[in-house]
């Protein structure tokens, strides 16, 4: 019994190198919001758009697809995401921001992008991101979102 009380003090004693002493908290991705400011053109009530919030393997974070009603000029237009699971900070990295239009008519946007991801410890990460246009030609857009 005394050599098993000696050897946990002694183990006690022993420095552990390379463990921190406490882990960083973790954050976890609580909601997405995309803001879009039209800067020229607008887009069409019945135009609908797919976004997607990609991590940097290709998976779908967070998403929303619909028409979201008529864009103006000099509009800003707030959407939602759907978070599609758990997601981590480490998940944003190297992250990109697909958006592709499903025309109504005949469109040309161009617009600004605000992406907000609220986290479960109530802080938020912004990224912006300018001059981008959609029309019914080209209709895919890749943003490098974080």
């Amino acid at each position: 019994m005394k050599q098993l009380l000696l050897l946990l003090v002694c183990l006690a004693t022993i420095p552990l190198k390379g463990i921190p002493e406490r882990m960083p908290p973790y954050r976890e991705i609580s909601s997405v919001e995309v803001v879009f400011t039209t800067t020229g053109g607008l887009k069409d009530e019945g135009t609908g758009i797919e976004i997607q919030l990609k991590n940097a393997a290709k998976e779908v974070m967070a998403s929303k697809s619909g028409e979201f009603g008529k864009f103006e000029k000099n509009m800003t237009n707030a959407v939602d995401l759907s978070v599609q699971g758990e997601y981590s900070d480490k998940d944003l990295q190297n992250s990109t921001l697909n958006l592709h239009v499903i025309p109504n008519k005949n469109d040309s946007w161009d617009f600004d992008v605000d992406i907000t991801v609220i986290w479960n410890n109530g802080n938020t990460t912004l990224v912006h991101s300018s001059g981008y246009s959609l029309a019914q030609n080209g209709n895919d857009i890749e943003v490098d979102a974080f």
